[in-house]
């Protein structure tokens, strides 16, 4: 039995963050493996057990290895003693911890970005907004994931410093585990739309305070349902 392709595209920022290491069927465990977790088929403390991922991906614990490997430096499993891997539970303080972090990082990246933008970056992100706008109306969370995801990466990389954007990517993989949660709410996934509608335009305009404001106010949205969901949870 081959191995089944993942929900989530393999993006360029994924390549190169794990098939420079490992196999190619270790990287496809990896994929899959990050879909389940994102989008909740795998839940937190959730135990990885290798002969069960051996059966299902049909290869051997070898691979399996490695994409678990690959998973634990993203921080999306945990390698508890005596009990194996499990999926990582983020509690409230890692949770604000992770988006303090992202939030700082997200706003620099809007403050260094060279303005005026060119013409092909504003191109590119309407091009990829446009896509996330259509997933958003049709309720397609594999893609509102995925251009999501494309469009943080295009926005971040304007800023020209590819240390920072490697930084904002880690934060932005260990936020992975609460993602899903958010796309439930059609409230957040409009109000996410249009912020990503206000940076385009802050970038079409050049305007920097608007741009590291609307930035900043983004990630904000993001801590605040998670923190709004996990008191919800509770009561």
């Amino acid at each position: 039995m081959a191995l089944s392709p993942p929900d989530i595209a393999s993006s360029k920022k994924d390549l190169a963050i794990s098939s420079s290491r490992i196999s190619a069927v270790a990287h496809t465990v990896f994929l899959a493996l990050k879909s389940d977790i994102v989008f909740g088929r795998l839940h937190p403390r959730e135990r990885l057990v290798e002969t069960d991922l051996t059966e299902r991906f049909k290869c051997n614990r070898a691979n399996i290895r490695e994409a678990l490997n690959e998973l634990s430096k993203l921080g999306l499993v945990e390698y508890v003693v005596n009990k194996g891997v499990s999926v990582v539970h983020l509690n409230i303080d890692d949770i604000r911890a992770i988006y303090k972090v992202r939030i700082e990082l997200e706003s620099l990246a809007a403050a260094w970005i060279p303005l005026p933008a060119s013409k092909s970056d504003i191109e590119l992100l309407t091009s990829i907004q446009n896509k996330h706008t259509a997933a958003v109306k049709s309720k397609d969370f594999t893609a509102i994931f995925e251009h999501n995801g494309s469009f943080h990466e295009a926005f971040n990389d304007m800023c020209g410093n590819k240390y920072l954007t490697r930084l904002i990517r880690e934060m932005a993989f260990r936020a992975l585990p609460i993602r899903y949660s958010a796309y439930m709410s059609q409230e957040y996934l409009d109000d996410v739309r249009d912020d990503h509608l206000n940076i385009i335009e802050a970038l079409a305009t050049s305007d920097r305070d608007t741009l590291v404001s609307v930035t900043r106010l983004h990630n904000q949205r993001g801590l605040d349902w998670y923190q709004a969901q996990m008191e919800f949870d509770r009561s």
